[in-house]
């Protein structure tokens, strides 16, 4: 039987004097070692600046900025991300924070899937929620057809097709005077290693879900890939993986293939779930959801005439065309080739005090704005507890004279914008036109 614990970012695991507690503390001492090493095996793939989870001894666990599933033999811990309205229930946090989670993720990853079933949000947690979705996404790309493709086949036939192999003909047949041919043809097939890929996905995560609902989804996906080879693809046959006109829309579905083949090991033969871990770093998402959100609304946003445009983070500094180091910020817009506004988001999500930007942040926005030779540039963050329109601020940081300035082509000062965007709601899903609001309050400078 498995045990779940689930805990929220930034927040204490357990409470030892309850009865529960202790006995998750107790199966935290047990799995100490296996769910450290699956940190450390984690923090490795997504080249994480922290750690997941620590573990501490005593049975105690601490909890970061990343949110989702990990899971050593029959110990499964839960991390949610804080997206809840305040002063409700522990039960009625959790589905919460999971509709929020699964709406980010789908503005983020641009899925064009149905609704999750909301069995799913009352019985579920982050992964079966994700498993859900690509389940769903999945059924979408093969509403036109699976996916079949020509393959070299050899084979001896009693007629000739294709190509006579002359030396595997000879081998095979003319010493025995067999009445055959041994021939090569393309033969058009479903049995290739896209759809074995798909269907060894599916048994993958046969094994690892719990939920009803997905259980029954993969049995119907898999009986279409009934006539599709089993064989144990491994994270190196994706470079054997070609992608064409035919089969791109595909590419989305076989990635998270590989997400999943990577993350998590199971015992096929008897079904069992080994380890794994499906995270999400709640600072990338952040930043991802407001950028598509705003590509997506930016004629609601008074952008019309403006792009906006999603920076690659993996490496914060890029190289100009004279080979020069740059900032690369989160979002710009812009117009007419000129960057008139830099959006850069701050995921904090607990706050003891009233928002104040650190000076760390203020230098990077100035290496920002003066790089891109723009005057406007707003931090954006999560609406805290105690927020108020004081919150809100502006800082005007004066950078030289109006002759250099212009010189230059420096503006004469940079104008740093505290802005805020509200997500603790009882459901995104129905909060689209108050998030709208929030950010075209965050973009209003630009229109002065």
């Amino acid at each position: 039987m498995i045990e779940s614990i689930t805990v929220f970012e930034y927040e204490d695991c357990i409470d030892k004097d309850s009865i529960t507690g202790r006995k998750y503390c107790n199966e935290l001492i047990k799995h100490g070692n296996e769910l450290i090493k699956l940190n450390s095996e984690l923090k490795k793939k997504l080249k994480a600046d922290s750690d997941i989870i620590t573990v501490l001894l005593g049975g105690e666990l601490r909890t970061s900025h990343y949110v989702g599933v990990l899971q050593v033999n029959n110990l499964r811990i839960e991390i949610l991300p804080k997206l809840y309205r305040r002063g409700i229930d522990s039960k009625d946090k959790t589905n919460q924070a999971l509709k929020n989670l699964s709406y980010m993720l789908k503005y983020t990853r641009d899925l064009k899937i149905g609704e999750t079933p909301q069995s799913i949000f009352e019985t579920g947690d982050v992964l079966e929620i994700y498993i859900s979705m690509f389940l769903s996404e999945l059924e979408n790309v093969l509403q036109s057809s699976i996916f079949r493709e020509y393959v070299a086949v050899e084979e001896n036939l009693s007629t000739v097709r294709g190509k006579l192999l002359i030396a595997q003909h000879i081998r095979a047949n003319a010493t025995k005077n067999l009445p055959l041919a041994y021939c090569q043809f393309d033969e058009l097939t479903q049995d290739n290693l896209l759809n074995q890929t798909i269907k060894y996905t599916l048994r993958i995560l046969r094994a690892i879900s719990r939920s009803y609902e997905n259980h029954r989804k993969i049995d119907q996906l898999l009986f279409i890939f009934d006539d599709v080879s089993d064989i144990a693809v491994q994270p190196h046959h994706r470079s054997k993986i070609h992608f064409s006109r035919l089969n791109l829309h595909f590419k989305p579905v076989i990635d998270k293939c590989f997400m999943f083949i990577r993350n998590f090991a199971v015992d096929l033969c008897s079904g069992r779930f080994e380890y794994g871990g499906l995270v999400f770093d709640m600072n990338k998402l952040f930043e991802e959801f407001i950028g598509r959100m705003m590509q997506k609304h930016k004629d609601e946003l008074g952008l019309r005439d403006y792009q906006i445009e999603l920076q690659n983070k993996e490496n914060i500094l890029k190289l100009d065309e004279q080979g020069n180091i740059t900032p690369k910020p989160d979002i710009v817009i812009m117009k007419n080739g000129k960057i008139d506004m830099i959006i850069d988001t701050k995921y904090k999500i607990d706050y003891k005090q009233k928002i104040n930007p650190s000076n760390q942040d203020i230098y990077q926005m100035m290496a920002y704005g003066i790089a891109a030779k723009c005057s406007e540039i707003v931090l954006l963050y999560p609406k805290p507890d105690n927020y108020s329109e004081s919150s809100e601020k502006s800082i005007t940081i004066p950078l030289h004279s109006h002759e250099c300035s212009a010189k230059c082509g420096l503006p004469k000062e940079l104008r740093i914008h505290v802005k805020f965007v509200d997500l603790m709601k009882e459901n995104l899903k129905y909060s689209r036109d108050e998030i709208i609001r929030d950010l075209k309050r965050a973009v209003e400078p630009l229109k002065r």
